[in-house]
C-alpha cells in the first residue's frame, strides 16, 4: 500500500480513493498545524507545554492506544474536551496521526513541502522562459 500526502481536499480524497485504490490519502502535517494554529489561536501559538504535547503525538511513533490516551489526557489538562475543532480533527485522526500509518509506505515523508518547493521552482522557470520567449518574438 502506498500513501499520496495532501492538503485536506475532500475532492482529492475522493478521487484518490476511486482512482488509486491500493493509495491511502494522508494529510500533510504541514497544513493540520497549519489549522490547528488557526482554530486554537494562543492556546496553542502561547503555550509551548502545550504545543510540544500536541507535536510529539503527532511525530512521535506511538501505538494507537498510547495516541488515544495521550490525546484525552492533553484534552483534560488543558480543558478542551469539548473544542469543536479538536472534536472534529480527532475524527479523522487516521488522516494525520502517524500512529495510524503503520503498514503504509510514505518514504518518511509527511508534508508537500518538497513536492511544492520543486512546483515553484518550476512555475518561476516556466514563466522566465514564456516570458522570455515573448520579448524575443516581438524584437
Amino acid at each position: 500500500m502506498f500513501c499520496c500526502i495532501l492538503d485536506q481536499c475532500r475532492a482529492m480524497e475522493v478521487a484518490i480513493a476511486e482512482e488509486w485504490t491500493n493509495t491511502v490519502h494522508r494529510w500533510c502535517k504541514w497544513h493540520v498545524l497549519k489549522r490547528v494554529k488557526e482554530c486554537l489561536g494562543t492556546k496553542y501559538t502561547s503555550n509551548k507545554e502545550f504545543r510540544d504535547k500536541f507535536h510529539m503525538m503527532l511525530n512521535e511513533m506511538m501505538t494507537i492506544e498510547e495516541f488515544e490516551s495521550s490525546w484525552m489526557a492533553l484534552l483534560k489538562q488543558y480543558g478542551l474536551e469539548n473544542n469543536e475543532f479538536l472534536q472534529q480533527i480527532y475524527e479523522t485522526r487516521e488522516k494525520w496521526v502517524k500512529s495510524y500509518f503503520k503498514g503504509v509506505f510514505y518514504a518518511r515523508m509527511t508534508s508537500t513541502q518538497r513536492s511544492e518547493s520543486a512546483n515553484s521552482m518550476l512555475k518561476k522557470f516556466y514563466l522566465l522562459h514564456v516570458h522570455s520567449t515573448s520579448l524575443y518574438s516581438s524584437i
